[in-house]
């Protein structure tokens, strides 16, 4: 508003002059007046944005004075607005024509060449332009420009200028020793940064870089000396306790490592995603100290003090729950993340696969109806949700579900072979043996190189005493893929067992238990059974008790033992 009020002042005063001298048309004083009018009015137009008819105005102004460098300027300023360039350029090299004196015409045309990314003619620019005047943003200006080009020699030369024309900043140091980096200067580099703490020796923030420059070298003695003095400065600083933890870390002193990781966590200034990337990194750590587990668990619990809502901490925290085979508590945490975000589908998925591997049926069929609700197209939640419902022998909508699911799945042969073994399961549950295999044969044909789907039919066949040979026939091809795979060698065994070949049973189910990897309890009951039968009722009853206590809700385990026998 005030320079328009001020452009209304001077138009008012050019009327009041022209009234008074009665000035006469065609004189050279009458161009005058008109041509400060319409440039007036020009600059009106400009400053309301209106750029094509502040463009015709000052062209018309430049009819009126073919030399005003003011209008050619301002028409360069208009096209760069535009950004047509070209025409920028060609106007502001006139400006700059009629009137060399005004540098801010060149400063102007240095900061055109830099918007187009013509960084060698910005630098000519400006070199003339340092070359006039002592300006600072000028000589900071063209260290920039030195550096986008990569000239680290030039950039140093105009810092130290700058240096001795107005004194070190730290910015300058940091620049300069990241250029002296550059050209492989590692000692001037570190001269920078030591100078640089020398005239600031209470900030933490220099030290800090320093100290990050010594790690960089590997140079572990100093940094820890520089880190030292930082944690004397602020020794409740979350920012010092990182760069300690980093120092640590490095040396392999994990225990130092997680005392400083506690500051960091507990320092609200630090962001979350780098407390998040701190804790992937140490569970990604290939070298730990005895009782990791254990500094893991209490470094967890301080992070989630601080941030205990936080959905990424509590999804890393359950992801390390399940890496410690802690799956009910991992479980747990999801649930809490699914109460509070419950549109995640990550999540959903997370705790749905625990859910079944806990046998906790009754709970993934619960989420996973609920996931369906979120994500009705999202064909792997009908799987499981089948799944579920399959395992509790809760079959009213299984085949709805696995129906609409099988609909919704497109590009994924390996999904949609799932549904087409679950259908087979489903009318196996159902007493329907024909239609079973049926749909077996059909999974098996869709994905036959699915090592599961070949061992379920070929167990399927094995344990109904369907077809035998056929059985073997599948899981030969399984075992000539994968030799020491424990479940496949119980399906061997199984196979034998069906066969009463039991000394090949004792063989294949003894293979099974060595490359046993966790806990399952249907292959150490098969152990139980097939040693039953070959007559040692101390080892069967040995594992039929290992075998409940990884199923401890087994009715049929229960009687085997109570009875001392198998249950045909």
């Amino acid at each position: 508003m005030n320079y328009v009020i001020i452009i209304f002042a001077i138009i008012g005063l050019i009327g009041c002059n022209t009234t008074k001298n009665s000035i006469k048309p065609g004189t050279a004083e009458q161009s005058r007046v008109e041509f400060l009018n319409t440039f007036s009015l020009a600059d009106l137009k400009l400053l309301s944005a209106d750029y094509e008819e502040a463009l015709t105005l000052y062209q018309l102004s430049l009819k009126l004075n073919p030399e005003s460098a003011a209008s050619y300027y301002q028409i360069a300023r208009i096209y760069k607005i535009k950004k047509e360039y070209a025409a920028s350029l060609q106007y502001i090299n006139k400006a700059i024509s009629i009137n060399e004196t005004n540098i801010w015409y060149s400063v102007f045309k240095g900061n055109l060449f830099i918007e187009v990314g013509s960084y060698t003619d910005a630098i000519h620019v400006y070199e003339q332009l340092v070359s006039k005047s002592t300006a600072i943003e000028f000589y900071r200006t063209l260290s920039d420009l030195y550096f986008k080009v990569k000239d680290f020699k030039s950039v140093i030369t105009t810092n130290k200028r700058i240096e001795l024309l107005y004194g070190l900043t730290p910015e300058m140091a940091i620049k300069n020793s990241d250029c002296f980096w550059m050209l492989n200067d590692k000692v001037n580099s570190e001269k920078e940064l030591y100078n640089l703490t020398v005239k600031f020796p209470n900030d933490i923030n220099y030290l800090g870089v320093l100290s990050e420059f010594y790690i960089s070298i590997r140079d572990f003695n100093k940094a820890s000396g520089v880190v030292n003095q930082m944690l004397l400065l602020d020794s409740l600083s979350g920012q010092v306790h990182l760069t300690a933890a980093m120092l640590t870390k490095l040396t392999g002193n994990t225990d130092t490592y997680l005392y400083h990781l506690k500051f960091v966590f507990n320092d609200t200034t630090i962001e979350t995603e780098v407390k998040d990337d701190l804790i992937r990194q140490f569970l990604n750590d290939s070298v730990k100290l005895n009782n990791g587990s254990d500094q893991l668990f209490d470094l967890f619990n301080v992070l989630l003090e601080v941030a205990p809502d936080n959905l990424l901490l509590r999804s890393v925290y359950s992801d390390f729950l399940v890496s410690e085979h802690l799956y009910l508590q991992a479980a747990d945490e999801l649930e809490v993340l699914i109460n509070q975000y419950n549109t995640d589908y990550i999540l959903y998925e997370k705790l749905i696969r625990l859910f079944l591997l806990l046998k906790h049926f009754d709970k993934a069929s619960q989420y996973s109806m609920q996931a369906i609700e979120f994500y009705p197209n999202n064909p792997i939640f009908y799987l499981y949700a089948a799944l579920g419902q399959l395992e509790q022998r809760k079959v009213t909508n299984v085949l709805e579900n696995l129906e609409t699911g099988q609909s919704l799945v497109t590009d994924n042969t390996s999904l949609l072979a799932e549904f087409i073994h679950y259908t087979g399961k489903y009318y196996h549950l159902m007493g329907n043996t024909t239609k079973a295999i049926s749909f077996f044969e059909n999974a098996v044909a869709t994905d036959p190189y699915n090592l599961i789907l070949l061992n379920n039919f070929s167990f399927y066949l094995a344990d109904n005493n369907l077809d035998l040979d056929k059985a073997e026939l599948l899981i030969k091809d399984c075992l000539a893929v994968d030799t020491q795979n424990s479940t496949f060698l119980d399906t061997y065994a199984w196979i034998f067992y069906k066969r009463h070949d039991y000394k090949n049973a004792v063989y294949f189910i003894e293979k099974s238990l060595q490359y046993l990897n966790g806990q399952n309890a249907l292959i150490v009951e098969h152990a139980g059974d097939i040693y039953f039968k070959m007559g040692n009722t101390a080892k069967a009853l040995k594992y039929w008790n290992d075998a409940l206590q990884l199923n401890m809700s087994d009715s049929e385990l229960q009687r085997k033992i109570l009875e001392q026998k198998v249950v045909e």
